[in-house]
């Protein structure tokens, strides 16, 4: 490939990263100015944090979940906004608040993760193939073998 060809696509590449910083920062500002006045007080700057929050976790939720646990993605969203509720008080004012959301929402997916495992059970009448068969032949046979090996 000529070098002004890999030019102009490593250009592109960084003007498309730095419009995702900088959406990136927009909504940080946006969303720790907020907390900030939720935190103070601010009844209607808190509806708004909330309602901007759902926005934001449902597509978060959707790409970790697997389409077949895709409708759980609201449920998550729920538990979020509660935790987030009851544990406002632990987020520090001085560091992001995208960060203490992540954290947040991330631990709210493990527990849900967790929480839908599916665990692979035998029903007691298939357990035949499960066991192994007793091949050791009569007591004798084992009597002589426990002898050679110290038992």
């Amino acid at each position: 490939m000529p070098s002004h060809f890999r030019a102009r696509r490593v250009t592109s590449l960084l003007m498309r990263a730095n419009k995702q910083t900088v959406q990136a920062d927009a909504t940080e500002t946006r969303l720790r100015g907020l907390m900030r006045a939720s935190l103070d007080g601010d009844k209607a700057a808190y509806r708004r944090l909330l309602a901007d929050l759902a926005r934001y976790l449902r597509p978060y939720f959707l790409r970790r979940l697997t389409p077949a646990h895709q409708s759980h993605a609201e449920d998550l969203v729920q538990e979020t906004l509660l935790a987030v509720h009851t544990r406002r008080m632990t987020y520090d004012r001085n560091r992001p608040f995208t960060a203490w959301l992540h954290a947040v929402a991330h631990h709210k997916f493990v527990d849900h993760v967790r929480r839908s495992s599916i665990r692979q059970t035998v029903q007691l009448e298939d357990d035949a193939p499960v066991f192994a068969e007793d091949l050791s032949g009569n007591a004798a046979d084992r009597h002589d073998v426990d002898i050679v090996l110290g038992v």
